[in-house]
């Protein structure tokens, strides 16, 4: 007979996934694109690179996690720092209406968060629909 204590399997079954409306699997390596400001980001590898309007930046990634709504990247400059976050839910450019399969929102040295698109590094650049 086994131990009563210990609990049943229904007790340790994981709470259901969030549904979700993309690919569930978020790439740790990934670029978001952002409009007005015109942003870019690369995450690839220990690196994120920054394009903008502010010229270009090479970021250190300290953290790269999955979370519970998507995928969280922290990453460190000499002058300061950039955040990003992507999760799965389907984004349409809002100048090319191109669709992405994720949302993005990127936060650079701490100022008001930027929304965006992400794809995965390797991903072909989304088209727009009907072409």
């Amino acid at each position: 007979k086994g131990d009563e204590t210990e609990p049943s399997a229904a007790a340790v079954q994981p709470p259901p996934a969030p549904v979700l409306d993309s690919q569930a699997s978020l790439p740790a390596e990934f670029i978001v694109s952002t409009n007005e400001p015109f942003w870019q980001t690369r995450v690839e590898g220990p690196e994120v690179l920054l394009s903008g309007p502010s010229g270009d930046r090479t970021f250190r990634v300290e953290m790269n996690d999955a979370v519970f709504d998507g995928r969280y990247v922290l990453a460190r400059d000499a002058t300061g720092m950039l955040e990003t976050r992507i999760a799965s839910r389907l984004c349409q450019d809002s100048m090319s209406g191109a669709v992405f399969p994720y949302t993005a929102r990127l936060t650079i040295d701490s100022k008001a968060p930027v929304l965006g698109c992400a794809r995965g590094l390797n991903d072909p650049m989304p088209t727009k629909p009907g072409h």
